[in-house]
């Protein structure tokens, strides 16, 4: 509750450095989750991923920021990246700051 009201009182970042997960998640926004949460922060109680329970900024509080940097490391992240080049829908898909996005893909 403490991170939550925290994070209210930023109205916005000017940067949000983000990691890709292999399934296409950033923050701990995954697949087949209701991205349209209207909070600044969102609790996850069953995530997919270990640890099941969570708290992420929401999608909103993230595309408020001025600009992305996401990263993604080692060969498995060139699937998913090649899945966002072909349309693929995925929570990484949803971004748009306001002024700039970019990723950087590093391999192994």
């Amino acid at each position: 509750m403490e991170y939550s009201k925290s994070i209210q009182l930023i109205s916005s970042f000017d940067l949000v450095l983000l990691g890709l997960g292999e399934d296409g998640h950033i923050a701990s926004l995954f697949p087949g989750m209701n991205l349209s949460e209207e909070k600044d922060t969102i609790e996850i109680y069953d995530s997919p991923k270990p640890p099941k329970e969570r708290i992420s900024l929401s999608l909103r509080k993230i595309n408020s920021s001025d600009c992305i940097l996401i990263i993604a490391k080692g060969r498995k992240k060139k699937e998913i990246i090649e899945r966002i080049k072909m349309g693929e829908t995925l929570p990484v898909t949803s971004l748009f700051p306001k002024k700039s996005i970019e990723l950087c893909y590093f391999y192994d």
